[in-house]
């Protein structure tokens, strides 16, 4: 699945510009400890407290990687990635 816009055509809104985006992946997690250590460094700090070996650690820490933008995710094949974006209505 592709990133759709709603195109040059769509109206744009009068001021404050409202951006609505939708994005959704599928990861495999090939290296949990090297996604979850990537994201350590990158300044996630594991809110939940969840132990490395926890999978639901390796799903925060993708989470809070793919929030800054970056698909670059070590330990994980991206299997599809897509979205849509367009303003919002106010």
């Amino acid at each position: 699945m592709t990133i759709e816009h709603t195109g040059l055509t769509a109206p744009v809104p009068a001021a404050p510009t409202v951006i609505e985006l939708s994005r959704r992946a599928r990861l495999a997690v090939t290296d949990a400890a090297a996604l979850i250590e990537a994201a350590a460094d990158a300044g996630w700090q594991n809110p939940d407290g969840f132990p490395a070996d926890d999978p639901h650690a390796a799903v925060d820490a993708a989470l809070w990687l793919w929030t800054l933008h970056s698909s670059a995710l070590p330990g994980v094949n991206v299997l599809s990635d897509g979205g849509e974006a367009g303003f919002a209505a106010q």
